[in-house]
């Protein structure tokens, strides 16, 4: 099973944790530490001096030193150019109308209009203009870490079944990738009707029974995929997501939204589709990176106190550590109500 949330995870840690720690030996002789400063007192602290001249073996012959970060020149907190990224964010709206022409039918075939000249699309074309592409390794397709959606723009009032008609063509990794259709009402409380996974093409009619809402709702297309394996990392190739089109409406009253054959629309359109729909991605998590001073944060190893700067994932962070003992101490964010997890890094 993949988990990328825990390889994120480590590096999150692993980023706390590789400051310069005290220690009570030299690595290199076994004397007394010259970082350690000991007040009278007996309290043994960290010599911010030693981050302008780092105390560190030097390199065999063959290596160099392409950079050095300590985060606190001068005892002052500084990123030095370090940026933090939310991965959960999304890069962009990506469900679009689209004619397919000159993508030559994909890479497997399956990039082709479903009915009439266009259909409604979640992938990306190589544009060798973008430089936000070069990281994706096969196109046409999909990345990692998508969180896309094609929505009802408003809440419908219903009565009895709700029923969706639609054709439908998807490839995704199996198993993991997934198309949702999905109802709510109208509270963002979304639950799942049916999913597309794999390879298929399908004329495809989903009820939700009445039961499954209170006389409003709305409906979304929603596609997860997970941290690898997809045509970003070209570990996956793809002829990208999901193809939608003939897309229907209707209740017990009849038709609530016209067919939609997204034959009005320019390609390359994103934006609200004949006033039912509009692509809606989901919010990323957050992010919650930031610097501290060690010394502000709990340190639970009584004989060093390391007073350098940290990146600490608690930055914003509703939790803290009060079943430690500790209330004001923070701590990294938990899982939040629709199961995403924090997914930050530092570049």
């Amino acid at each position: 099973m993949k988990s990328v949330f825990r390889i994120s995870l480590f590096v999150a840690l692993f980023l706390i944790i590789v400051v310069p720690v005290a220690d009570a030996k030299s690595p290199l002789t076994g004397d007394a530490d010259p970082r350690i400063r000991v007040d009278a007192g007996g309290v043994r602290s960290f010599d911010s001096r030693w981050d302008v001249e780092p105390y560190r073996p030097a390199a065999v012959q063959d290596t160099y030193t392409l950079a050095f970060y300590t985060f606190n020149p001068g005892g002052v907190c500084d990123d030095d150019g370090g940026v933090s990224v939310d991965i959960t964010a999304q890069d962009g709206d990506f469900f679009h109308v689209d004619d397919f022409a000159g993508l030559g039918g994909g890479v497997f075939g399956r990039l082709v209009p479903l009915e009439g000249s266009q259909s409604l699309w979640l992938g990306l074309r190589d544009d060798a203009g973008d430089p936000e592409l070069c990281r994706y390794g096969a196109l046409p397709g999909y990345g990692n870490g998508w969180r896309q959606g094609f929505c009802t723009v408003e809440c419908l009032a219903v009565s009895g079944d709700v029923t969706v008609d639609y054709l439908v063509s998807y490839d995704t990794e199996p198993g993991y990738d997934y198309i949702y259709l999905q109802i709510d009402n109208c509270d963002d409380n979304w639950q799942t009707l049916t999913s597309h996974n794999a390879v298929g093409l399908e004329t495809a009619s989903v009820t939700a029974a009445a039961a499954t809402h209170s006389g409003s709702a709305r409906l979304r297309f929603y596609f997860i995929s997970d941290g690898a394996f997809s045509d970003e990392d070209g570990m996956w190739p793809t002829d990208g997501a999901v193809i939608i089109d003939s897309l229907t409406v209707r209740d017990a009253g009849g038709v609530l939204l016209a067919t939609e054959l997204f034959e009005l629309e320019s390609p390359g359109d994103q934006a609200t589709v004949s006033g039912n729909w509009t692509s809606c991605p989901k919010p990323g998590y957050g992010d919650f990176a930031a610097l501290f001073p060690a010394s502000g944060l709990v340190q639970e190893d009584y004989c060093t106190i390391n007073n350098s700067c940290v990146w600490a994932f608690i930055n914003g962070s509703t939790y803290d550590y009060s079943c430690g003992g500790w209330p004001q101490q923070k701590v990294v964010p938990y899982e939040n109500e629709s199961g995403d997890f924090l997914f930050n890094e530092i570049w």
